[in-house]
């Protein structure tokens, strides 16, 4: 078992020496330009750069790997959102969470002040904060699947574009992409010597450094290093100790990229390490789930932030949020005639740390810590064959992750001088083998079918200090072993009217496996188990160029769902509950560019849902909605750049709508969160030796709203509200070359 102290955070010089490696490596670059240009390389068929295709003038030109093989974001016969690396840093994405701004239909949970986050897609959610459980939306880095959702907000950098796959994945994706699923695509090293340095300054302190360089180190080998290092002051000012919702980490990654004469490989490591202390809550005196605004109202220790500041508070116990996540992967391709033979092997480390003051005041009632160290390794190899009217991809994938994790509760007001410490030693083996196929019939009709089995074995051993005596007298130790296996499968039909116009329907079932839940407190063990969950997916959709400058697309769809997946929070007594569901909504993309230099982009999503059947000891009628699942969201830019004394101006607004939402499966007054909007403003300028600058304001009117609410009310009087980013200046540096 392992316990917090076996943590040891070590300091060191090496932020010191990557800072110095990647900003004053312009002599490297430099004579690497030379080379280049004495001596070009030809770019690796598998890891080439994508940029050329996604700074095309014509839109849906971005070019994706959504079916594991490159194709245009309008060939694609699925709803899919794509945006580009300079276009995220345009919009202010430096997080994987950022996203949700930008696209239609996803949400995200951020329990833990944005610690730990999970995807919703759809209403496809499970906001569920233990380290040992996956989410049904995969995240990925490139061919890494983050399994951990304790990493899923480290930073994005040096980023090509992003892909969300909205619906079921399951067939190319695994049994944890039944709601979707979010890739993130490197920069890889290419034949041309090139690299950037990137500024950001910014409010609460901000400080962003980024940076990347590479190019040909022989005919056919390429590298690239990039890496960032940012910090700020917290968004959260604490009046007796340290700043919350604080960053401070680091990260850096190496590439190299070989290409033979009928092979290719791809060879990535990466380290990131965070010492930040990301946590952190606005304190809100609540009885029985509902706020109570009398200003002598007071908590159960005695206490109410009376200066109505959601971004103030005094926190006796000092949070933290330490990550140290190793990263490698390795891509080999061998293409054999119409086949091509794909190997993709990773691994992780991963060790995390969390603490938290949950009673968000100045007395000790209740503090929350949590941890784990994980060991993932994968591999996944698969055969593509294209030919004609076919293209067919086979494979199998293993995966096993080995983790230990633990709790700490304490706080004098709830344990005294006593601990109490919960642990979980989990060990996931899952093998698979999928196919999935995409035939045409003439030059009008097509089809696409595909399955996947999928095979699970999940051992766990909880283990619980039961200070309390609350199952059983004493210490608790529990052992079990969680079999499970299912069948992912799609049949899609394709019509082409014309090369314009994509129109697509089919079904599409997917599955996620079942497991085990990791509770504060003991408890019977029959309860620790839930079943995996099945979802299948009626849907149809329309892809649309208009004109060479104006892409519409429309998808809607119908899920039902047997055995899902809800998570619930009912103050300390958290678990995952099988319950049934239903969803049904669309989504409305529209891309344009009227006049020269001006860019319009619109999103829109609706969604109704309805999950039922919840036990009714967490529901009274059990009947109830998915969180973070607001029935409207709307999302929109607008950009015009013209060109000026040298270079390219531009001015960019962008910003959001949600409709209301709540966030939790059974909802308490206090759980109800009301519509909002955000606005966003960028105002720049680029010259033509590649140097830009821009400003910008993002939450332009200071919206104040919140990301995460949880009701512990009944436990100490008051909840835990985490607040959007107030507004926030910025100004960015870059340079190109």
């Amino acid at each position: 078992m392992m316990l917090a102290g076996q943590f040891k955070w070590e300091e060191n010089t090496m932020k010191a020496r990557f800072t110095t490696v990647l900003f004053a490596a312009s002599g490297l670059v430099t004579s690497q330009y030379a080379i280049a240009q004495e001596n070009p390389a030809e770019q690796p068929a598998a890891v080439q750069q994508s940029d050329e295709n996604n700074n095309d003038d014509s839109y849906g030109e971005i070019i994706v790997t959504a079916q594991k093989r490159e194709q245009r974001l309008q060939d694609v016969p699925i709803a899919i959102s794509a945006i580009g690396g300079e276009e995220l840093a345009s919009r202010g994405v430096f997080r994987v969470i950022d996203i949700v701004t930008q696209v239609p239909g996803v949400q995200v949970s951020a329990a833990g002040g944005g610690t730990v986050n999970s995807f919703n897609i759809r209403g496809v959610t499970q906001n569920a904060f233990a380290g040992s459980l996956e989410s049904p939306i995969a995240v990925y880095q490139d061919e890494s699947y983050l399994s951990s959702n304790s990493i899923v907000n480290l930073s994005v950098f040096d980023i090509d574009r992003v892909e969300v796959l909205r619906g079921p994945q399951g067939t190319l994706f695994g049994r944890n992409a039944n709601g979707g699923v979010v890739r993130y695509i490197t920069v890889r090293p290419t034949s041309d010597a090139s690299g950037f340095a990137s500024l950001d300054l910014g409010s609460s302190g901000r400080i962003r450094m980024e940076g990347a360089f590479g190019g040909p180190l022989t005919n056919d080998l390429s590298y690239r290093i990039s890496g960032i290092r940012q910090r700020d002051d917290g968004l959260i000012k604490n009046d007796i100790g340290a700043n919350v919702q604080q960053t401070d980490d680091w990260a850096i990654r190496g590439q190299l990229a070989y290409k033979g004469a009928n092979w290719d490989a791809l060879f990535k490591v990466q380290y990131l390490k965070e010492n930040s202390n990301r946590g952190g809550y606005s304190h809100v005196v609540a009885t029985n789930g509902v706020e109570v605004t009398n200003p002598s109202a007071l908590d159960f220790g005695g206490y109410r932030d009376v200066d109505n500041n959601p971004f103030t508070g005094s926190f006796d116990f000092p949070g933290f949020n330490r990550n140290k996540v190793l990263d490698v992967t390795g891509t080999f391709n061998i293409a054999l005639g119409d086949v091509t033979i794909t190997s993709s092997s990773n691994f992780q480390d991963i060790q995390n740390q969390y603490g938290e003051d949950s009673d968000v005041s100045p007395n000790s009632v209740y503090h929350y810590e949590r941890g784990g160290d994980m060991k993932q390794f994968s591999q996944e190899i698969r055969a593509a064959y294209s030919a004609g009217s076919l293209n067919l991809i086979a494979g199998a994938y293993y995966l096993r992750i080995a983790g230990e994790y633990y709790t700490r509760q304490f706080g004098q007001l709830f344990f005294g001088n006593d601990t109490e410490i919960a642990t979980a030693d989990q060990v996931t083996r899952s093998y698979a083998i999928f196919g999935q196929a995409d035939i045409k019939f003439d030059d009008k009709f097509g089809a696409e079918f595909g399955i996947r089995y999928s095979n699970d074995r999940k051992t766990f051993t909880y283990a619980s200090t039961n200070i309390f005596n609350i199952y059983q007298p004493g210490p608790v130790l529990f052992d079990t072993v969680y079999p499970d296996d299912g069948f992912s499968a799609k049949a899609q039909l394709n019509y082409r009217p014309d090369s314009d116009n994509l129109i697509y329907i089919g079904v599409n079932r997917g599955i996620k496996s079942g497991g085990l839940n990791f509770p504060l407190f003991p408890q019977d063990p029959a309860f620790l188990p839930f079943k995996g969950e099945t979802l299948t997916d009626y849907e149809g959709g329309w892809k649309a160029t208009l004109n060479r400058n104006t892409i519409l697309n429309l998808s809607v769809f119908h899920y039902d769902y047997k055995g899902y997946q809800a998570f619930s929070f009912d103050g300390l007594a958290t678990r995952i509950v099988n319950t049934n569901a239903k969803m049904t909504g669309g989504e409305i993309e529209f891309q344009a560019k009227p006049l020269d230099g001006l860019d319009l982009n619109l999103g829109m999503s609706y969604l109704t849902n309805d999950v039922r059947d919840v036990p009714l000891a967490a529901s009274v009628t059990g009947n109830e909605k998915s969180p973070f699942s607001p029935k409207w969201t709307v999302n929109g830019l607008v950009r015009y750049t013209w060109e000026g004394a040298d270079g390219m101006f531009h001015v960019q607004a962008d910003g959001s709508w949600r409709d209301k939402q709540t966030f939790n499966l059974v909802v308490t007054p206090s759980q109800r969160e009301s519509a909002y909007a955000l606005f966003n403003l960028n105002i720049g300028y680029k010259n033509d030796a590649n140097w830009s600058v821009s400003a910008s304001v993002r939450n332009l009117f200071d919206q104040r709203y919140r990301v995460q609410s949880f009701d512990t009310s009944r436990d100490w009087g008051a909840n835990e509200d985490t607040f959007g980013t107030r507004r926030w200046y910025g100004v960015n540096l870059t340079y190109r070359w």
